[in-house]
């Protein structure tokens, strides 16, 4: 089986931009304006499941996560943030680079970066609206910000931080993972965020337990070859998401 040293030396060697983001495709013009924030988290994630990792390699790869982490802090906002380092407060950053970012931060250092960006989520707030992530404008409101229409990311947050959520927010999960596996085919994206959301539950309710079950399915419905297929569909031939056996890793 092929290592995670061969994995992380070939993503860092031919497929990152100047700041250390992966990128999906090697034709993205330098300095990259598309190095992709969701793409990065996952990477470091993927890397710490694959064997081969001695001692050295893990601490190297976790400092490397945190590292790349402080980059795209909102200055003065822990737990806020930009989408890439290149862009910072020009780019507004989207949900869905938290749902990888958060999914990482469990894995590679049991939560602690979750835990500042749900910190964010709960304090800072517009009159009666929590989980305001407005990386240009803080102290503006914005609806597109507002991660809390869709309370499933808030649950999803918060159970990598190692929070124990609630039942509204277990059913929010739930209803967004069973959803997705139910009615969803090929080419969504959302495919990427609710394995996130999956790998990340690994004390799952009954309830979430039942979700996943119809998440699965889902995906080996419209995937046979598992998440493998998932990357292969959004990335460019030869990239190393493609090629490892990340199929094992449901």
């Amino acid at each position: 089986m092929r290592q995670a040293v061969d994995f992380w030396k070939e993503i860092k060697k031919l497929w990152t931009d100047q700041d250390g983001m992966v990128l999906p495709k090697r034709d993205t013009p330098f300095p990259s304006e598309t190095g992709n924030s969701v793409y990065t988290w996952m990477f470091y994630y993927l890397w710490d499941r694959l064997p081969g990792r001695g001692p050295f390699h893990t601490m190297e790869g976790r400092y490397n996560y945190r590292e790349m982490a402080k980059k795209i802090q909102v200055e003065g906002h822990p737990g806020l943030l930009n989408r890439t380092p290149y862009k910072g407060q020009n780019d507004r950053n989207a949900f869905d680079d938290y749902i990888a970012y958060c999914l990482a931060s469990k894995r590679l250092c049991g939560g602690l970066q979750a835990k500042d960006v749900v910190e964010h989520g709960q304090t800072r707030h517009f009159i009666f609206l929590k989980w305001v992530f407005n990386n240009q404008t803080p102290n503006k409101f914005l609806r597109s910000t507002w991660f809390g229409r869709m309370p499933w990311i808030p649950a999803h947050m918060m159970i990598c931080a190692g929070i124990k959520i609630n039942l509204y927010r277990r059913v929010a999960w739930a209803t967004k993972i069973a959803y997705n596996g139910i009615f969803k085919g090929r080419g969504a994206t959302s495919w990427f965020l609710t394995w996130c959301m999956v790998r990340a539950n690994d004390k799952p309710s009954w309830l979430c337990k039942k979700a996943i079950k119809l998440w699965h399915k889902g995906l080996i419905r419209n995937y046979p070859q598992g998440m493998n297929e998932v990357f292969k569909e959004h990335m460019e031939e030869g990239h190393p998401f493609n090629s490892y056996p990340f199929a094992e890793i449901k």
